[in-house]
C-alpha cells in the first residue's frame, strides 16, 4: 500500500530549495499524496557527507560530484559576474574572465565556491581575492556598495532586487546541477518516484 510507504530525506542547498523545490514537491504530493518528504538543507560538502553516511536518500548537487555516487543531470545553470552599477564593465552584454583578473574579488567561502573555482580553474585565472563570503546574499550586498566584483550562478541571483549589473561571461560558463544517491539499484520506492519524477519535471 503507497500510505505505508516510508518518508524519505532529501538534500538541498538554498537556490534550489527556493526556487525549484516549492513547485516540484507542490506538484509532486498532487501525484503522490501518501509520500513523505523531508528537507536537510546544506551545502554540496554536506549533502555529499550525508549521502556517503546514509542519513538522507538523495540529494541535490553541483556535478560532478564523488565518483562511488549514482547522479542524473538535470539542469546547466549559467554563471553570471556581478558588478557595481558605476562600474567600467558593466555596460558591457559579454565579460571575458580576463578582463576582471585583476579586480578586487569576492570569493565565496569554502563549501559554496566549487562552482567558482570550476569556472576560474578552467581559464587558468587567477582573480584578486578581497573577500571571502559565506552567504550569497552578503556577496551581493557587498557588490552593490562597491567592494569588489564576484561571480554567482544564475539560479542563486534570481529575484534578486539588489542594485548590482548581472553580466553573462563571454565563454558561457555552467554549473551542472544534478540529483544523487548512493546506489540507484538500492534506493526506496518512494526516493526512486521522486527521481523519476524530477527527472521528467518541465519547469526545470
Amino acid at each position: 500500500m503507497e500510505s505505508n510507504w516510508v518518508p524519505f530525506i532529501l538534500g538541498t542547498f538554498t537556490s534550489v530549495a527556493v526556487h525549484w523545490l516549492p513547485s516540484i514537491i507542490k506538484d509532486f504530493q498532487q501525484d503522490y499524496p501518501h509520500i513523505e518528504i523531508r528537507l536537510a538543507e546544506g551545502d554540496y560538502r554536506e549533502i555529499e557527507d550525508w549521502i556517503a553516511e546514509g542519513r538522507i536518500d538523495c540529494g541535490f548537487l553541483s556535478l560532478p560530484t564523488w565518483d562511488v555516487f549514482d547522479a542524473m543531470p538535470l539542469h546547466q545553470d549559467p554563471m553570471l559576474v556581478l558588478l557595481p552599477m558605476e562600474h567600467p564593465l558593466s555596460s558591457q552584454a559579454s565579460i571575458r574572465l580576463s578582463q576582471i583578473e585583476n579586480e578586487p574579488f569576492i570569493m565565496p567561502s569554502k563549501g559554496s565556491d566549487d562552482d567558482v573555482n570550476r569556472v576560474l580553474e578552467r581559464a587558468s585565472t587567477k582573480p584578486d581575492i578581497k573577500y571571502t563570503v559565506g552567504d550569497d546574499y552578503a556577496i551581493m550586498a557587498m557588490v552593490e556598495k562597491g567592494l569588489g566584483i564576484s561571480i554567482l550562478p544564475e539560479l542563486v541571483l534570481r529575484g534578486q532586487r539588489r542594485n548590482i549589473r548581472l553580466v553573462e561571461l563571454q565563454e558561457s560558463y555552467f554549473r551542472s546541477l544534478g540529483i544523487a544517491v548512493s546506489s540507484m539499484r538500492e534506493m526506496s520506492p518512494a526516493t526512486k518516484r521522486f527521481l523519476n519524477y524530477v527527472k521528467n519535471y518541465p519547469k526545470l
